[in-house]
């Protein structure tokens, strides 16, 4: 199957937003161009300011991953290694921080 080449912009002429799948990166969102019913004013898209990256390695013996979350006011960060044949975690760490 081949996939059409992402889009530069995924809101649409028309306001609402490209859905599907696409081969390579699609531009920055414009979320300001959305049409209703998907469309926020400015105070709730401040509010909803989320920004994750999440990476999950998985072999016959374990499982890892690895996250950044960044919420706007907060951010944490996180990674583990888990042990599928005994169910135990090898490395857990976690990392929490208020913005001043």
């Amino acid at each position: 199957m081949s996939l059409a080449p992402a889009p530069v912009d995924v809101v649409g002429s028309d306001g609402l937003p490209l859905c599907g799948r696409f081969r390579g990166l699609a531009g920055a969102p414009g979320w300001t161009h959305l049409a209703a019913p998907h469309a926020r004013g400015a105070l709730w898209r401040r509010l909803h300011h989320k920004r994750w990256h999440f990476v999950a390695l998985a072999t016959e013996e374990v499982f890892c991953a690895v996250a950044v979350v960044d919420i706007g006011w907060s951010n944490t960060a996180f990674a583990y290694v888990f042990d599928r044949a005994t169910g135990a975690f090898l490395m857990r760490s976690r990392r929490s921080a208020f913005r001043a």
